[in-house]
C-alpha cells in the first residue's frame, strides 16, 4: 500500500470517527437534566394523578380520571384518548427542575398576561400543584416556565405540542372499546360473504369450514379495536347498513358496528354505545377478510416454538416428541433430527379450504398436540386433528373432530412424504 492510499485511510477513519461521535452525541438522552437546573419547579406523581385542568390560550381543558378511564369535563364531556393524556401528564411531570433565566416574564416568554398555559395538578389525595408553562426555548430541547421564586427557567422537555394541541385531538374516537381476551366470536356481514369466527385463546373455528389460524384471528380483532371515528357526527344516519360487524364478548353481550355506503369520503358508522360519524374508507380492506384470510394455513397448527408435546400416529408410523426448553426430544433420534420432524409436520400447507373438505373415515392418521398454559394465564391446551384416507383428486382430508366444520385439504403425496420421513 503506497502513502497516498495510507493518507486517505487515515483521513476516512477521521471522518468516520467524527461522525459517529456526533451520531453518539445527539441519540444521548435528552432528559437528563442540566447541572445548572437549580431552581425546583414541582413535584408530581403522574401514578397518583385524578385531574389535571389546563388553562390557555386556546381554551381551557380539564380530563379527569374515574371509574378507569379518562375523561375530558371541559370544553365538552367526552371520554378521552388516555394513552395521549398519559403522554401529556408525563411529559408535564417531567419538568421538575429549571436552569434560571436572566430576564423578566413576559410575552416573549410564553409567560405574559396571560401566559401560554397554566397547569393545576389535582393527584387522588394531598394538595394540588400548580405550574405556568411557556414557550419552547429556540436553543434546545426545553421549555420556558414561571418559577416559584417568580422568575423565568428553562426546564428540559417539550410538552407544547401535546399542552396546546386542539381539544378535538384528545377525544376518544375507537369505535370498539372491549378487552381483546373476552372475545368470544366474531361475525361480519357483507352482501357478499359472512365471515363467522367463533373460540377462544387458541381455539378458534370458521363456522360453516374448519380451523381458523389464532394469530390471525388476533389481527382480525387488533384490526377492529384499531376502528376510530374520523369525524363523529350525530345527524349521519345508518339507517340501511350495508355492513354490519358483531362482536360477542364473554357473558353474552354483543358489540354491534353498523357501517353504511361510502359517499367518497369516509363510512356512515354507527359505533356499539349509539355514536355515529364517519370512518375512513381504509376500514373496508380489513374487515373484507374471508375465510382464506383467517382459516388455517397449515394442516395441524403446530406451534414448534410454543407446544411441549406432539404426537403422531397413523400409517405404520408412530413419532412422539416432547420440547424441554428449546430442544425437542424423541429417543434414539438426536435433537436436530427431532426438531426437523416437528417442524416438517407443523409446516404442511393446506390446499383448499373453501369446498366441503370430502371423506375423511376411516381416519388413517392422527396427530395431537400438546400446548402448556399460557404465561398471563388460561389452561393446557390439547388439539387432535385427524387425516383421513387418500381420495381420486390426490388430496386428503383433514378434520378436528371438535370442530364445527368440515375440515380442511392436503396433498396426500406431501403427506405421504412426511410420514416417510418421520424415522
Amino acid at each position: 500500500m503506497d502513502r497516498s492510499q495510507t493518507r486517505l485511510l487515515v483521513v476516512l477513519a477521521g471522518v468516520l470517527a467524527g461522525i459517529t461521535g456526533v451520531l453518539w452525541w445527539q441519540g444521548k438522552p435528552t432528559t437528563a437534566e442540566h447541572s445548572d437546573a437549580t431552581e425546583q419547579l414541582w413535584s408530581v406523581d403522574r401514578e397518583a394523578l385524578r385531574r389535571l385542568e389546563i388553562d390557555r390560550i386556546e381554551g381551557r381543558l380539564v380530563f379527569e380520571h374515574r371509574d378507569g378511564a379518562w375523561w375530558m369535563l371541559d370544553p365538552a364531556e367526552a371520554l378521552a384518548d388516555g394513552a395521549r393524556v398519559e403522554d401529556l401528564a408525563g411529559q408535564l411531570a417531567a419538568l421538575q427542575r429549571a436552569v434560571p433565566v436572566e430576564a423578566a416574564p413576559s410575552e416573549a416568554f410564553g409567560l405574559g398576561d396571560p401566559p401560554a398555559a397554566h397547569v393545576t395538578w389535582i393527584p387522588t389525595t394531598g394538595a394540588p400543584s400548580s405550574l405556568t408553562v411557556g414557550i419552547r426555548a429556540p436553543a434546545a430541547y426545553s421549555t420556558y416556565v414561571l418559577t416559584a421564586a417568580g422568575g423565568v427557567g428553562a426546564a428540559n422537555g417539550d410538552p407544547t405540542g401535546l399542552l396546546h394541541a386542539p381539544a378535538d385531538d384528545f377525544r376518544d374516537r375507537k369505535v370498539f372499546r372491549f378487552a381483546p381476551e373476552d372475545v368470544r366470536s366474531v361475525r361480519i356481514t357483507y352482501p357478499e360473504h359472512v365471515l363467522d369466527v367463533r373460540g377462544r385463546g387458541l381455539q378458534w373455528h370458521l363456522a360453516g369450514y374448519g380451523r381458523a389460524d389464532p394469530d390471525r384471528v388476533d389481527d382480525l380483532v387488533m384490526d377492529l379495536l384499531d376502528i376510530r371515528f374520523d369525524t363523529e357526527d350525530p345527524a349521519v344516519l345508518v339507517d340501511a347498513p350495508r355492513v354490519t360487524v358483531e362482536v360477542e364478548l364473554e357473558g353474552g353481550s354483543v358489540d354491534t358496528l353498523s357501517l353504511g355506503v361510502s359517499e367518497g369520503y369516509g363510512f356512515p358508522a354507527r359505533s356499539p354505545d349509539g355514536r355515529t360519524g364517519r370512518v375512513f374508507d381504509g376500514v373496508d380492506k380489513s374487515l373484507s377478510r374471508g375465510p382464506t384470510d383467517v382459516g388455517q394455513r397449515t394442516a395441524f397448527l403446530l406451534r414448534p416454538e410454543v407446544a411441549d408435546r406432539v404426537r403422531f400416529e397413523g400409517l405404520g408410523k408412530v413419532f412422539e416428541a416432547t420440547r424441554q426448553g428449546p430442544d425437542w426430544s424423541a429417543p434414539p433420534l438426536d435433537a436436530a433430527s427431532v426438531y426437523d420432524r416437528v417442524l416438517a409436520l407443523s409446516n404442511l400447507a393446506v390446499e383448499r379450504t373453501l369446498d366441503p373438505a370430502g371423506p375423511s373415515d376411516p381416519p388413517e392418521a392422527t396427530v395431537t398436540i400438546h400446548e402448556p398454559a399460557p404465561a398471563d394465564g388460561g389452561e393446557p391446551t390439547v388439539s387432535t386433528f385427524v387425516v383421513g384416507p387418500a381420495l381420486p383428486d390426490g388430496s386428503r382430508t383433514v378434520r378436528d373432530p371438535a370442530g364445527p366444520g368440515p375440515g380442511v385439504r392436503v396433498s396426500s403425496e406431501a403427506f405421504e412424504a412426511l410420514v416417510r420421513d418421520l424415522q
